[in-house]
């Protein structure tokens, strides 16, 4: 029971997972088309912008040339101006300042009005932000100095009525000092000056009142020379301050360069989305693509027509090969899952794999390859590691083929014939005991039609041998007599004796989807020849369809293996 809800409890945890996943993946996929609306709108608004802000570059510059010429004729006007109107005139450029610092967007605002296509507002906040804010700036650097300059003449009076001042105080001061000099050559001055109010004591009265006056009017002078000193101190740090005003020329050429770059900037980033990339790469490979793949779509079928309707029918009327001259044809019996092969003491059995049964007495030992004359081609053929079967005594061994869709038949090649066979087919070969295989390897460099079908060389088996011969589903064996035709996939081997040729396809459409080879082995004269009992469209495939290893199939196929 504990077992049972356990079970129940885990299927019951995947059925919940499962159902989460599908609502989830709904409820992207109800959402992906407003996405992908959004993303769309977003990159084409962007690259829409970032082109009209190119293609108004020149329209900038000459708005910022124009606003220019608007300040500096207003800046011009500002000269002999009262402190009331420049004060007027300096409290509407302020205006227009917090008006154009109100048009200037941050990045956040920025991106926001690129990604829904405001080319007005982006623009604006070009100009507020690179030419109006810093020439406004300018102007009102220029009405500070203008109002310094109306202040130059109220600060030289003020400095001559303190002059004036100082010239009466000092005045006095010398009148004080003169009369004290009088008063001490008088003999009664120490007494008046212990007793001012005496009698004959004027002089030191003089001199007291002066110095009561003199009293009165220092502190009153040295603040108002202080406060002179201040203002001309800071009239001149203003002034200093006129060699550091902008240029008007300088922030022109700046707000452009600056926004020269923006536009610039907003191009990349417009470049970056997926959508505008790929409209951008359509738009300039589409042609070149589109030519692309009409040639992958066609050359093949153009490659393909071209052979069958030329190179075909030339190999055809080619002469056709003979690789031995008359002898006895080969003797085959019917293919099945396995043969008996006869042995007796004058003979003995090479046998790649296979052997299912043998008598007690039957003598084997290993062979490396079939033949060292022919290593290479042993070697690719896979007849390496070979069984030599022996008897002392007439007995037979049976004999199956490779795999349960292998079938095997006996064929044998009197003395004087010669079969031409493709090694891979070979599964074993009966030979005479003391008598070494017989195989010769003949090119047809000479002969264009082993150009043509890429069939340089042949490996043929001379008699008197026996071979053990493997196809898939079956090895049929039909006379050639005036003249047969069979699939070149299909064929494993035939008479030396016999007239080889190539004949053409019957038909083009199944050479083009691939179900028939372009040439089918012909075959003329007296002998017989083998092919598989397969079905033909199980082929190796084209030669370059299969890669490195189709490669490898052709080049063994033009060596005859």
């Amino acid at each position: 029971m504990l077992t049972l809800l356990r079970m129940l409890a885990g299927k019951a945890g995947w059925l919940l997972l499962s159902f989460l996943c599908i609502v989830a993946v709904l409820a992207l996929w109800n959402k992906l088309p407003d996405r992908f609306r959004d993303w769309r709108a977003e990159a084409e608004n962007t690259a829409s912008v970032s082109g009209q802000l190119e293609a108004g570059r020149v329209r900038f510059e000459r708005a910022a040339q124009a606003y220019r010429q608007q300040l500096d004729e207003e800046i011009a006007s500002f000269q002999g101006r009262s402190g009331a109107e420049l004060a007027k005139a300096e409290r509407d450029l302020q205006q227009r300042r917090a008006d154009a610092g109100k048009r200037v967007l941050g990045p956040g605002a920025i991106a926001l009005a690129v990604a829904t296509g405001q080319t007005d507002r982006v623009t604006a906040s070009y100009r507020a932000q690179f030419f109006e804010l810093p020439l406004l700036e300018r102007a009102l650097q220029v009405i500070a100095l203008r109002k310094i300059d109306a202040q130059v003449t109220s600060l030289n009076k003020s400095t001559a009525d303190y002059r004036a001042k100082v010239t009466q105080f000092n005045a006095l001061v010398n009148r004080r000092n003169r009369l004290q000099r009088q008063a001490r050559e008088e003999r009664r001055y120490p007494a008046c000056r212990r007793a001012p109010g005496l009698p004959g004591c004027g002089l030191v009265r003089n001199v007291g009142t002066l110095d009561e006056e003199l009293a009165r009017r220092r502190p009153a002078l040295t603040a108002e020379g202080t406060r002179l000193r201040a203002r001309r101190a800071a009239m001149e740090a203003l002034r200093d301050g006129r060699a550091r005003i902008p240029d008007s020329a300088t922030i022109i050429a700046n707000a452009t360069q600056s926004y020269g770059r923006e536009a610039q900037r907003l191009s990349a980033q417009s470049g970056d989305y997926a959508w505008n990339q790929g409209r951008d790469a359509l738009r300039r490979y589409s042609t070149t693509a589109l030519w692309i793949l009409l040639g992958a779509v066609l050359l093949p079928i153009l490659l393909k027509l071209f052979t069958f309707l030329v190179i075909a029918p030339l190999a055809a009327r080619s002469r056709p090969i003979i690789l031995h001259d008359g002898g006895p044809p080969l003797v085959a019996g019917a293919s099945g899952m396995s043969v008996e092969v006869g042995l007796d003491p004058e003979s003995e059995l090479l046998l790649r794999n296979g052997l299912q049964s043998s008598a007690t007495n039957i003598q084997g030992r290993d062979q490396l390859l079939l033949d060292w004359r022919i290593a290479f081609s042993c070697m690719a053929a896979g007849l390496v590691n070979l069984q030599r079967l022996r008897s002392s005594q007439p007995d037979h061994i049976v004999v199956t083929g490779a795999d349960s869709s292998h079938r095997v038949a006996l064929v044998e090649v009197p003395a004087g014939g010669a079969v031409v066979l493709q090694p891979r087919a070979l599964l074993g070969v009966k030979k005479p005991r003391n008598a070494r295989l017989v195989i010769s390897r003949p090119w047809q460099l000479h002969r264009l039609i082993s150009w043509i079908t890429m069939q340089l060389r042949y490996v043929v088996f001379h008699g008197p041998c026996t071979l053990i011969v493997q196809g898939r589903d079956g090895v049929q064996i039909e006379e050639a007599s005036r003249g047969r035709m069979i699939n070149k996939r299909l064929t494993l081997g035939f008479d030396a004796g016999l007239a080889y040729g190539a004949a053409r396809s019957a038909s083009f459409l199944p050479y083009l989807r691939g179900q028939a080879s372009l040439f089918n082995d012909r075959f003329e004269g007296r002998g017989r020849y083998l092919y598989e009992q397969r079905a033909a469209g199980l082929g190796k495939g084209s030669l370059w369809g299969r890669g490195l290893k189709g490669i490898g199939d052709g080049v063994l196929s033009a060596l005859g293996i």
